[in-house]
Parts: structure tokens; sequence; C-alpha cells
């Protein structure tokens, strides 16, 4: 289930640039955000691994929205 996630991550992330995916593109880019969220570098993603990950996404994303704010004042 969790790989399914990761894949449409990855998808939506190929399909907003409006441009056709090869599956080596895609399973390249999965491979990379899976790697990114293996912080112990032991080919498996822990519960803590994959949450640690999404929690700095999204701080990163409030972070980026809050600068964005800032700009605009």
């Amino acid at each position: 289930m969790f790989l399914s996630a990761l894949s449409m991550n990855v998808y939506a992330g190929s399909h907003t640039k409006k441009s056709d995916v090869t599956k080596a593109d895609y399973l390249k880019q999965a491979e990379a955000r899976f790697d990114r969220m293996d912080t112990d570098k032991n080919g498996i993603l822990t519960v803590a691994e994959k949450k640690a990950y999404w929690a700095k996404i999204k701080a990163e994303r409030e972070a980026k929205k809050e600068a964005k704010k800032t700009e605009k004042k």
C-alpha cells in the first residue's frame, strides 16, 4: 500500500510537468524518493522513517507558504 502512495506521488510530480513519462523514468524517480526516505540506508522503510520524511516535506511546504506571505507584504 505504501509503495502505491509513493508511486502516486512520483506520478503526480511527473504529471504536473505535462510531459510523457517512461517506465524507466518513473521507476528512477520512485527509487530516488525511496532512497531519500531510507535514512539508515538498510533498504527498508520503517514507519518512523516514513513519518519523519513526510513531516519534513510538510514543514518545507509550510515554510514556503509563509515565505510567500512575507514577500507579498
